[in-house]
């Protein structure tokens, strides 16, 4: 399955991001991670529209959405809203790559 990875970028640093991505490989999971990707842009600026944008049209053609972290931001909120829209599962992930009961952030 490949999964989309939706965490808090200002929380989550880049080697967070490749240890969710090596938990979700070691998963049987192939990861795709919009944050080690794109360049970080300062929030409202054109080109992070631009990110979020590119991220959903990714996130379309992915199987899942996995979400790590507590710290819902109003990016992720829009990418786990766009999920659910498209009848996407989205698990909610803790720090031992076990999935967590459900939540509503959309």
């Amino acid at each position: 399955m490949v999964v989309y990875i939706c965490a808090d970028r200002d929380e989550t640093r880049d080697y967070k991001m490749r240890e969710y991505c090596e938990e979700e490989i070691n998963s049987g999971n192939i990861p795709f991670a919009p944050q080690l990707l794109f360049v970080e842009q300062e929030p409202g600026d054109a080109e992070d529209d631009e990110e979020l944008w590119m991220s959903l049209e990714m996130l379309a053609r992915l199987d899942a959405l996995h979400v790590y972290g507590t710290n819902i931001t109003p990016s992720m909120k829009r990418e786990i809203a766009y999920a659910a829209s498209i009848r996407m599962p989205v698990a909610y992930m803790d720090d031992d790559d076990d999935e967590e009961e459900e939540r509503d952030y959309a």
